[in-house]
C-alpha cells in the first residue's frame, strides 16, 4: 500500500466531505420530491374533481420544477469535483 502525505490525505478528506454533502443534502431532497410526485400521481389516478386535479397538477409541476434545478446544481457541483480532483491529480 501507498502512504498518502498530509497534504494528500487533506485532499481526499475534503473531497470525500464534499460528495457527502452532496449525496446528504442535494440527492436527499430530489428522493424526497421524488417520493412526493409519486404521491401526488397516485392522489391523481384516484381523484375526479377537476378543481382537485387542476391543484394536483399545480403541485406536481411545481416538484418537477425543483427536480430538474436540484437535479442540474447536483451535476454541476460534481462537474466542479471532478475538476478539482483532475487538477490535483496533475499537481
Amino acid at each position: 500500500m501507498c502512504q498518502l502525505s498530509g497534504i494528500d490525505e487533506d485532499n481526499l478528506s475534503n473531497f470525500l466531505h464534499e460528495i457527502e454533502a452532496v449525496k446528504v443534502g442535494d440527492i436527499e431532497e430530489i428522493t424526497n420530491l421524488l417520493i412526493d410526485l409519486q404521491n401526488l400521481n397516485e392522489e391523481a389516478k384516484m381523484t375526479h374533481g377537476p378543481n382537485v386535479l387542476r391543484g394536483l397538477k399545480d403541485q406536481m409541476d411545481s416538484d418537477m420544477i425543483s427536480i430538474l434545478r436540484k437535479s442540474k446544481n447536483v451535476k454541476a457541483k460534481l462537474e466542479a469535483l471532478d475538476k478539482s480532483n483532475v487538477a490535483n491529480l496533475n499537481y
